[in-house]
């Protein structure tokens, strides 16, 4: 379950700063994403995972800030403050703890490292009108990836071939910038009492 969820919010970022890669070629994107330096930056987002059986769908809203996140939707409620992740299923009282890991696929565990440093783990291999296919550096979970950008250099939509078969593809509906919030809004507010079953892999 902890490497399926993973997956899924390092799809959600990868699609929202794929744009990173073109920061030089283009003037629109360099400014989009220059807020991140001093924003907290809200996406919302339509998603969808197919491998040959039934579609799954779902809505996530994604805040970031720097390298720490917050992610509601897709049956979890998932924080990341820099160092570590929880995974919080409110409903069945259970979250999972991980330390964020370095290494060539450490964005799977913060992939609020995608904002800065996109360009360590993937190149640009096409590109066609605002059509663009990005290409890992090392082999990893992602095959392929396909992201499309409005006329405004926004993101429209990505589409994701990961190695286990399943195809990931999201949807943008908005994107909003505002101030910074203290780093405590990126870890669970939640008091994990004996009524929770804690998995703490720290």
């Amino acid at each position: 379950m902890m490497k399926n969820i993973f997956k899924y919010i390092m799809v959600v970022f990868l699609s929202f700063v794929s744009g990173r890669l073109l920061a030089q070629e283009t003037a629109m994107l360099t400014r989009l994403y220059g807020t991140f330096s001093e924003n907290l930056v809200t996406l919302e987002a339509d998603y969808s995972v197919r491998n040959g059986g039934p579609e799954v769908k779902g809505k996530a809203e994604l805040q970031v800030q720097e390298e720490s996140y917050r992610i509601l939707g897709g049956g979890y409620d998932i924080y990341c403050d820099g160092e570590s992740v929880w995974i919080v299923d409110q409903t069945s009282k259970e979250v999972i703890i991980e330390s964020v890991t370095e290494g060539p696929e450490g964005y799977l565990t913060n992939p609020a490292l995608l904002l800065s440093r996109l360009d360590e783990f993937f190149d640009v291999k096409t590109v066609s009108g605002r059509k663009y296919t990005l290409k890992p550096k090392a082999k990893g979970e992602i095959i392929s990836a396909e992201v499309t950008f409005s006329p405004e250099g926004n993101l429209s939509s990505g589409t994701f071939t990961m190695s286990d078969g399943n195809v990931w593809s999201i949807t943008v509906s908005k994107m909003t910038a505002s101030p910074q919030k203290d780093i405590t809004a990126f870890r669970p507010s939640i008091r994990f009492d004996k009524t929770w079953i804690v998995t703490d892999l720290r």
